[in-house]
């Protein structure tokens, strides 16, 4: 596999890793705001988190299943759209269940983006080639997270943490789109791996 094909998938795997983060920690830092405009208590407000958590955990198997069945490409961009959906919901919404239930939402669309993609390398890729990649992968969970109690950190009070759930939803849109639609995989030209006789796309 060339060296510039894989540059380009390391970094494409890594924005898209690190939005999906930066989606799931974006509420960390401003929990209390969150708990003071919608009268709750901190347990409650804790679910604007963990209701992210548990669709990742009700979906992750079933979107590792799917990868083996239905090509890559539309399942990352299904992914994409949903999660953004959900945080504009979720930064538009003036209902705290509203709130929670854009964030179970977003979870259970994220595997799209992180499993999903995951299980495409490993099935995909020659081992050496695949422990490249994965590095970037699990570099961009760390940046990711990060990322997401930065942003919604830094956008309160200078703006509004509405703004910091925009910002994010409008990354995970477009990065997705940037990346399989801009470089579209033809584009890439076909490129042997040297397994058996496979072709891969990069």
């Amino acid at each position: 596999m060339a060296d510039k094909g894989i540059l380009k998938l390391q970094f494409a795997v890594f924005a898209l890793v690190s939005a999906s983060f930066t989606n799931i920690y974006l509420p960390q830092p401003i929990l209390p705001v969150l708990q003071e405009e919608f009268s709750v208590s901190p347990v409650a407000v804790s679910f604007t988190v963990s209701a992210v958590i548990l669709g990742i955990v009700l979906s992750n198997l079933l979107f590792g299943l799917l990868t083996d069945r239905v090509a890559n490409h539309p399942i990352i961009l299904t992914g994409g759209v949903c999660v953004a959906a959900g945080g504009l919901v979720a930064a538009y919404s003036h209902d705290f269940r509203v709130l929670v239930a854009a964030r179970l939402f977003q979870g259970l669309f994220l595997p799209a983006l992180t499993t999903s993609l995951a299980a495409w390398l490993a099935k995909t890729l020659p081992g050496e080639r695949l422990n490249v990649i994965m590095g970037s992968y699990v570099s961009a969970t760390v940046l990711g997270g990060l990322g997401g109690r930065l942003i919604g950190g830094w956008m309160h009070p200078p703006f509004h943490w509405r703004n910091a759930f925009i910002t994010a939803a409008v990354l995970i849109a477009i990065i997705p789109s940037w990346r399989w639609w801009h470089y579209p995989e033809k584009r890439f030209g076909k490129i042997r791996a040297g397994i058996g006789r496979r072709d891969f796309w990069i």
